[in-house]
């Protein structure tokens, strides 16, 4: 039984299919577009995480056959066993059943009596191998000897039954993704559905297409002193070798140092920055993210504050200290070939009220005439009233003449 499983492939042929991935990527992307491009590439690093997968379930079942192997060496020796005692065998297919009943005990007490501690040490560890390495375990538990080596000042007060505790959450939700993203996609229900495209989301580009977990992730399933245990298990699976760390990519996000925020405050924020860090992170207004032994802050992502159509009132929007004026539509080629004001878009001039004026106060807005009449109509109306007039003719028809005319003291003078 020295090979049980052989595959025509395996890991070494990998890379080639990788290089040549990389080469067709590098020749199509001045033509594809970028979004096209990256979902091709992640249905391909999903297929060739199921084609590792599986060359690590076939070492997985090597290993278990591997270590079967010193019983099947036991019941072979067998035979070499009876032909040392002197024991008669007769392989001959016997006529009647009582020759077969009689021979038959005679090799069953030599191999129990010769083979007996041999086959009892193979079945002892064959089941501790069994109860410690499950079979379809994504994360083994860690073994007492795995244990042992692990350093007194890493591992501290935590035993081995509270770390495989943190072992077993971690190996639960990482087989549940699994099952996952394995699922047909449309047969998801909708709640599943966006769990596994948030996934593909996280997803750095150095591990794409594997199987990775977050303390976010892991921490709501664990109990109260596993959860207060959980960074001082981290070190420990790394040294055992069951776990590794990818810190998480913080390309084309905003954050910032200690080190450019600390010239900007005062003694006593300097003396206070580092008491305050993880309280900003406990209500969550920041978080820190570790890489090559720099620490970054980023800043957690927040819901916008909606505004509504009802929230839309100048008052509301505009400063008490600034005027509004309407200065009237842009000359523009567009604004030219139309002939009426309502679909010319309108420069709106908003100023400081302060006696002491800048032209930095002066902001100045182009607005379509449908939102200036929603948010100013008062100013609107006054610049319709200023730059509008009505016809004479039309202007006389309103003019009021019912009164007695007024006659100068000359005249009055001049009568008596």
């Amino acid at each position: 039984m020295a090979s049980y499983i052989k595959l025509p492939v395996g890991e070494e042929h990998i890379e080639p299919i990788l290089d040549r991935k990389n080469q067709i990527v590098n020749k199509v992307e001045a033509i594809l577009p970028t979004a096209k491009i990256e979902k091709v590439t992640r249905r391909f690093n999903e297929k060739l995480e199921e084609i590792r997968q599986i060359f690590r379930d076939c070492s997985l079942l090597n290993t278990e056959l591997r270590e079967m192997s010193p019983l099947e060496h036991v019941f072979l020796g067998i035979g070499d066993v009876a032909r040392d005692a002197d024991v008669s065998v007769s392989y001959a297919r016997s006529t009647t059943k009582d020759l077969a009943v009689q021979e038959r005990p005679q090799t069953s007490e030599v191999s129990a009596t010769t083979a007996e501690s041999t086959a009892a040490k193979c079945t002892t560890q064959s089941s501790a191998s069994a109860e410690v390495i499950p079979g379809n375990a994504i994360i083994p538990p860690v073994t007492p000897e795995e244990f042992e080596i692990i350093p007194k000042y890493m591992r501290g007060r935590m035993t081995i039954s509270e770390l495989n505790d943190i072992v077993g959450k971690l190996d639960e939700f990482l087989s549940m993704k699994r099952n996952l993203l394995n699922a047909p996609f449309k047969k998801l229900p909708m709640k599943d559905k966006d769990q596994v495209c948030k996934w593909k989301e996280q997803e750095p580009a150095p591990i794409v297409g594997q199987l990775f977990c977050q303390e976010a992730d892991v921490k709501p399933l664990m109990k109260d002193r596993s959860r207060a245990l959980f960074r001082t298990a981290l070190p420990c699976l790394r040294h055992v070798r069951r776990i590794k760390e990818e810190p998480a990519p913080i390309v084309g996000q905003l954050f910032c140092q200690e080190a450019d925020v600390k010239p900007l405050m005062k003694d006593r924020s300097r003396a206070l920055f580092r008491t305050a860090l993880p309280c900003l992170r406990h209500v969550r207004r920041i978080k820190e993210v570790r890489h090559r032994g720099q620490v970054y802050l980023l800043p957690v992502d927040w819901e916008p504050t909606w505004v509504y159509e009802q929230d839309m009132d100048a008052a509301l929007l505009d400063d008490y200290h600034m005027t509004v004026e309407v200065l009237g539509p842009l000359y523009t080629p567009e604004n030219l070939q139309k002939t009426c004001i309502k679909e010319m878009d309108l420069v709106i001039k908003r100023q400081s009220k302060r006696e002491q004026q800048s032209n930095d106060e002066v902001i100045l807005d182009l607005m379509p005439y449908e939102q200036v009449k929603k948010l100013y109509p008062e100013e609107l109306f006054a610049y319709m009233e200023s730059t509008f007039s009505l016809p004479d003719e039309m202007c006389t028809a309103f003019e009021k003449d019912d009164g007695p005319k007024k006659v100068s003291r000359r005249k009055k003078k001049s009568t008596k």
